[in-house]
């Protein structure tokens, strides 16, 4: 029953906006408040590094897309669209789709100010969510159309080039990165 609740309480705590309260939740669980307090507390101690890029970039990033891009963003919840992500930095192995420079590898360069930031200061980063194909008519944000992309190849990319058009772009992009 442990990981069963704990499992149900995070999704439920961590999932929702805003953040429902200790009292609300457990009425819903049927649990005391100090039962869920402590779940709570041992969710965040097993599961600091997730918590916090929840926190830090995924929520935000989700609600952002879903307000600026409404009926086009077609991921329905947050735990979807965090569903997704996580299994898409995962299969592109923490890389960009496009030009294959990691993650903590692009962080780092733009830490460093190897890759100065001054017009986007909160970008660069982190991956970012980028459409492979943003024509009219196939420009919605959904799971078949959406590749996880380093600010730069998103920058460039725009919606000007499909995924295809955009191949090679990418591999330069890589290229370049790599001799920083």
């Amino acid at each position: 029953m442990g990981f069963d609740i704990k499992e149900k309480i995070f999704k439920f705590y961590f999932f929702k906006s805003p953040r429902p309260k200790y009292s609300d939740m457990a009425g819903e669980f049927s649990l005391k408040f100090s039962d869920i307090s402590l779940y709570i507390k041992e969710i965040r101690s097993e599961r600091a590094e997730e918590i916090e890029r929840i926190n830090r970039l995924l929520f935000n990033l989700y609600l952002t897309k879903k307000e600026k891009y409404g009926n086009c963003f077609k991921f329905e919840s947050f735990e979807v669209f965090y569903k997704w992500y996580v299994e898409k930095f995962e299969n592109q192995g923490g890389a960009c789709y496009y030009c294959k420079t990691k993650e903590n590898d692009l962080a780092k360069l733009f830490e460093e100010k190897k890759l100065p930031n001054k017009q986007y200061p909160k970008r660069g980063k982190h991956l970012e969510v980028e459409r492979k194909n943003s024509y009219r008519g196939a420009d919605n944000y959904h799971e078949s159309n959406c590749v996880l992309c380093c600010f730069l190849c998103n920058n460039a990319k725009s919606d000007i080039f499909n995924e295809k058009q955009f191949e090679s772009i990418g591999k330069t992009i890589g290229k370049v990165i790599k001799l920083l």
